[in-house]
């Protein structure tokens, strides 16, 4: 999903940085996924990047997550447990055209 895509459609758009480890290994902190995000949106004002405690997919409740109207996210199991607790969720392609994956940028970092 491109934050630029979605950016006009939105009054306020929080990025949420799960602490789980991704299943290649390679893990970068949460809180330095959030620097590069910060810098990332520096000029988009109505972008906000937060950490979450734990992970979404394995939460018993959405105590742990900000506030939100919608969930947006390319990942099906994110998605389903946004309603399982009934709040909306829309599928959203984490890219369009020519992109990478954070799997792909992990594999390019390794080598």
């Amino acid at each position: 999903m491109t934050i630029i895509k979605i950016y006009d459609e939105y009054e306020s758009i929080i990025v949420g940085i799960t602490e789980d480890i991704p299943e290649d290994g390679f893990n970068i902190s949460a809180k330095n996924r959030k620097r590069i995000f910060d810098l990332a949106f520096k000029y988009m004002p109505k972008v906000k990047v937060c950490i979450i405690k734990g992970t979404i997919v394995k939460s018993k409740d959405l105590n742990n997550l900000p506030y939100f109207d919608i969930c947006l996210s390319g990942n099906k199991k994110v998605l389903k447990k946004i309603r399982y607790f009934g709040k909306k969720a829309k599928y959203v392609p984490r890219t369009k055209g020519v992109g990478f994956s954070g799997s792909d940028i992990r594999r390019c970092i390794k080598k």
